[in-house]
């Protein structure tokens, strides 16, 4: 039986170097026999965590009530979740780290409630050549994987890709993403 895959795709580029880098991971998983979800977290309306300390109080994971409601069990119910974005400034796209703060009150769930650990995969895109690039992010990566119990099964990142489609013409990047899709046990 196959994963359950969870793309947050926090470009909010449309068809932009991420999302062709997402397209290839999805083909390799689909493969394999795994279902795959892509949202689109840049387009959708999400707050960042308040710290309000009001997680689960009404039965519901967070009281903010914005487009990251219908989320939790979508986040919950994955084996996988691919975060998968272009640096900016060295890190995550607001967008998506807003997502990544609001799964904060996964730990203040009941145990009864408490989703398992998922495991995780970093798809990131950068225009600059050097794999510099990336290393805020990375970290931020390994920093929350590690806090919330998750095991990365990977990390694709891919510098040099600046312009609109430039993943497309790099064979290797394509292949990269498919195999790590496809290699999904």
């Amino acid at each position: 039986m196959g994963k359950n895959i969870v793309i947050l795709l926090g470009s909010a580029r449309r068809g932009g170097n991420t999302e062709i880098l997402c397209s290839a991971f999805s083909q390799g998983a689909e493969e394999s026999g795994h279902n795959v979800q892509l949202l689109r977290v840049a387009e959708m309306n999400i707050h960042g965590c308040l710290d309000c300390g009001r997680c689960y109080e009404d039965g519901t994971p967070c009281a903010v009530k914005d487009d990251m409601s219908p989320l939790y069990p979508v986040l919950a119910g994955a084996d996988v979740i691919v975060l998968a974005c272009p640096v900016y400034c060295h890190a995550m796209p607001a967008q998506l780290k807003a997502v990544i703060e609001r799964q904060y009150c996964f730990g203040c769930a009941p145990s009864s409630q408490r989703p398992r650990p998922h495991q995780q995969i970093l798809i990131a895109t950068a225009g600059g050549e050097s794999l510099q690039e990336f290393s805020g992010l990375v970290e931020s990566y390994r920093q929350s994987a590690a806090y919330s119990g998750m095991k990365s099964l990977g990390e694709l990142l891919a510098p040099g890709v600046w312009e609109k489609g430039d993943a497309a013409y790099r064979p290797d990047l394509i292949q990269k993403a498919r195999d790590l899709g496809k290699n999904i046990v």
